[in-house]
């Protein structure tokens, strides 16, 4: 059933994104945010893959300008892949950190934006730069502004929250956070905002100390969209599938979903897209059960409520641990002897990256200067006339290679007159294939169609 929702936004500062995979994944399928803002990721230019891969969202990000030193910084957005944004550009300050982008839903558009203030930075210069951003490029638009500015707006008294409020007057916004956001050895700041032109619905904060020391806090907007009913499918051995079951959780799924995309790996990659699989649905539990233990013991502030949660927290490093390593030693360490599984599990469940890039020397970078070395190489001059007669008068053949896009019928066919018990690159047999056919066949059909029509060969990963 399909239902009607609004549109979801939420920001985190998580102080890194190489670290803290898992806590990242539970915590945003828990609030299941349509957008993500996020300040300090840590990433420079292609750090992509040290960054959590989120099934069902895209990454986009800038980091830290080069004219800044140091370490960390960066600020990006994780985004449903079925919301469509454009990445606006700005007046560029090498010292602000800042990325905006434009979502248009159901005729409706608005600007988002996120940045971060470090706290060496001016504020006169960081809020200069935003109010530049906001004129040039966000007259009369609708305005979501999210980050970490480091000012405390706790304490009304001090400068820079004077100057917070002057920049939010003058730009017409309003801060919509009214509670702590930020936890440290030194005390309690709220220093993390969202900031608007418009009314915002159920601004929620939520404080998950083995993330970050910043809270991940969300908010609703009245931009309503289509959101198919969410579900949750298990594993069962293929002989042991109860039918009916399987039926049911198939007619279920928005098979849709998989085909939206244009480009056709994207479309496989969703099909087949399993990410950090040892996290169960009994360790999410646990992580809920741990955070709400968290609020409970700064709520009350009691000795007992404290050792509980550390004692939740232990529980849960541990089933996590112990999850992961069996996990790795079911699909790393069994195959020790079988060197193409262990290598296809090592790619797929692995995420690094070589650090090595191979760019060929500047004498071997035109290929126009490749071709006249080779075509002016001295050689024999000998010929025969009727090799070159025959050459003259075969130029072009009239037999051709055409590939035409298939149907449903024609697919179906193709799948059941196969007869193997081998399992593809992605760990599906053609028993399973066949099982799910009656829901799946039309997604396969486009996938197959969509790399004719593009000329493309799905990537093999």
């Amino acid at each position: 059933m399909i239902k009607q929702y609004r549109l979801k936004v939420g920001f985190l500062n998580p102080g890194s994104l190489g670290t803290k995979h898992e806590e990242f994944l539970v915590a945003m399928s828990r609030h299941n945010v349509d957008i993500m803002a996020i300040n300090e990721t840590w990433l420079k230019t292609g750090e992509e893959d040290r960054a959590p891969r989120l099934p069902g969202y895209r990454l986009h990000h800038i980091p830290r300008p080069s004219e800044i030193r140091g370490r960390g910084g960066g600020v990006g957005f994780y985004i449903k892949k079925d919301i469509p944004i454009q990445i606006l550009s700005y007046v560029h300050n090498s010292k602000v950190e800042q990325m905006w982008i434009r979502v248009k839903i159901n005729a409706q558009s608005m600007v988002i934006g996120t940045a971060y203030r470090p706290p060496w930075l001016q504020p006169a210069i960081f809020f200069d730069a935003l109010t530049e951003t906001i004129t040039s490029t966000c007259t009369n638009s609708t305005i979501l502004l999210l980050g970490d500015f480091n000012i405390n707006l706790l304490n009304k008294n001090d400068t820079n929250t004077h100057m917070l409020n002057d920049f939010l007057v003058v730009n017409c916004l309003s801060q919509k956070v009214t509670e702590t956001t930020h936890y440290s050895n030194s005390g309690c700041t709220l220093i993390d905002f969202i900031c608007s032109n418009i009314n915002i619905n159920r601004v929620n904060i939520d404080h998950i100390p083995d993330l970050s020391s910043h809270s991940l806090v969300n908010c609703e907007i009245d931009i309503v969209r289509q959101k198919p009913k969410s579900m949750r499918l298990f594993y069962r051995p293929i002989k042991e599938i109860d039918y009916s079951k399987l039926e049911e959780l198939l007619s279920s799924i928005s098979w849709d979903q998989f085909s939206n995309s244009q480009n056709m790996n994207e479309m496989v990659a969703d099909l087949n897209k399993i990410i950090y699989p040892w996290i169960t649905y009994n360790i999410k539990l646990m992580m809920r059960t741990r955070d709400q233990a968290y609020k409970k013991s700064r709520s009350t502030g009691f000795e007992q409520h404290k050792t509980y949660y550390k004692d939740l927290k232990k529980q849960v490093n541990l089933a996590l641990s112990s999850e992961r390593k069996a996990y790795f030693n079911m699909y790393i360490n069994s195959n020790l002897k079988n060197p193409y599984l262990l290598w296809n599990n090592i790619r797929k469940h692995i995420n690094f990256k070589n650090k090595h890039r191979y760019n060929l020397p500047n004498h071997l970078d035109d290929p126009s200067k490749i071709n006249n070395h080779f075509l002016t190489i001295p050689g024999n001059n000998y010929f025969r006339l009727s090799t070159i007669n025959y050459y003259e008068t075969n130029t072009f053949c009239s037999g051709s290679l055409i590939l035409k896009t298939s149907d449903e019928q024609e697919v179906q066919n193709m799948l059941k007159s196969l007869h193997t018990n081998a399992m593809g690159v992605d760990n599906i047999s053609l028993e399973m294939l066949l099982l799910t056919l009656p829901y799946t066949l039309s997604t396969i059909t486009k996938i197959i169609n969509k790399s004719i029509l593009t000329s493309t060969f799905p990537n093999l990963t």
